[in-house]
């Protein structure tokens, strides 16, 4: 009764669901494999920035690229999604090894991401868009709310350089002046060891600096998944 309370409608394959509540920690054996959640959640991870960004555009059809781009960033990071984990009660569902921390960053953040994969693979992507506009309804997520919530994404980039021992730089590329609005148009990259890895354009230099940001970081963030991913695909303890 959990699942089809919290889902809206009755998994076809509950072992999904209880597969994306496995923690690495342990593991669930199925045919003689032993699987866990973590390729769920990379699943999960793709399928749930697919869904906000559809539902973003229409909620919001007026607005460029940078606002919907921060926008589902704040609404995609580990904070938010480990926050409503735990409002929908996925965090007294996920199966772990005694000896790890239930304050474990990104555990139920990354349990909630496996859920929308186990929705995925058992019926398909509207039915993971429709579980996201059933909490948007119920107000688990407040997407106004999070969309004019201030975010510092250039203070997490730079964080994550720090923590990482990777280096950060931001770069005015260009200054254009819109003669029909006569603002001006600000044009920023990110490097990463020189590297770009994002650009931006926004009406302040700040604007243009804080999406490029947002960006840089979504990119680093997906690279380090489809990087855990393809080292578990050939691990031989991992699922095939």
């Amino acid at each position: 009764m959990f699942w089809t309370d919290l889902l809206g409608f009755s998994p076809r394959n509950p072992d999904l669901y209880e597969l994306a509540m496995c923690h690495k920690s342990v593991r669930r054996l199925v045919d003689g494999k032993q699987y866990t959640n973590e390729r769920l959640e990379f699943l999960g991870d793709a399928v749930l920035n697919a869904v906000f960004a559809d539902i973003l555009l229409r909620k919001f059809p007026d607005r460029q690229e940078g606002f919907l781009t921060r926008t589902r960033s704040k609404i995609v990071c580990r904070a938010t999604l480990n926050e409503l984990a735990m409002r929908l009660g996925i965090d007294k569902r996920i199966k772990k090894a005694a000896y790890v921390d239930r304050n474990l960053e990104n555990l139920y953040g990354n349990a909630f991401e496996a859920l929308i994969g186990a929705i995925y693979l058992d019926y398909d992507y509207e039915h993971c868009k429709q579980f996201i506009w059933k909490l948007i309804r119920q107000k688990r997520i407040n997407l106004d709310k999070m969309a004019y919530a201030e975010v510092d994404f250039k203070s997490r980039l730079l964080e994550w350089g720090q923590k990482e021992q990777q280096q950060i730089q931001f770069e005015q590329i260009s200054e254009l002046l819109v003669e029909k609005t006569n603002r001006h148009t600000f044009l920023y990259r990110v490097t990463l060891n020189g590297q770009t890895v994002a650009e931006a354009k926004g009406t302040t230099k700040r604007e243009a600096q804080q999406t490029a940001a947002a960006f840089a970081l979504k990119k680093i963030c997906s690279s380090q998944s489809a990087t855990k991913y393809h080292i578990q695909k050939h691990s031989k303890n991992s699922v095939t």
